[in-house]
């Protein structure tokens, strides 16, 4: 229960900073004190104007990054529920127990379709979590120490 509320007050304080965020763009001025609290990877920067920062990031990518940050956070959240999930099932009946959720050709359509592999029991779940993780952290990684500006752009 105790980790419940915490995350509950982990997401209260991530969707406030999302609002000033929000506000700062419809203001269209950000200063060097605003930009401090938005995750600029070198240092705070004047984004005004589109003015590119020393990381060679501009307003437009910057915008990219904090949207990807907030698609990120909420996956691996999903990600770690769902580890935690298949960890019980697993404890409960076993690696070897096969996945069988009705009468059908497809036992797990999304995961056949994302990631290609076909599990047919709670242990081949496993490998779908790493390819996910893998996946997550390779795009967290493209906005690390001022990368983003080559991997964000259109």
């Amino acid at each position: 229960m105790t980790s419940y509320l915490n995350m509950s007050a982990y997401y209260e304080n991530h969707i406030q900073s999302k609002h000033k965020v929000q506000n700062m763009l419809k203001a269209g001025s950000f200063t060097v004190a605003e930009l401090e609290n938005v995750h600029i990877t070198i240092g705070p920067c004047n984004l005004t104007g589109n003015i590119e920062s020393a990381c060679g990031i501009d307003m437009a990518t910057h915008q990219a990054k904090l949207f990807l940050q907030s698609c990120l956070l909420g996956a691996s959240a999903h990600l770690a529920h769902g580890r935690h999930l298949l960890h019980h099932l697993i404890e409960m009946y076993k690696r070897d127990h096969p996945i069988d959720v009705a009468a059908s050709n497809l036992k797990t359509p999304n995961i056949q379709t994302v990631t290609g592999i076909e599990p047919e029991t709670l242990g081949d779940l496993e490998s779908v979590m790493d390819y996910v993780e893998e996946q997550i952290t390779t795009l967290l990684a493209t906005f690390h120490i001022g990368l983003e500006c080559r991997t964000l752009r259109a």
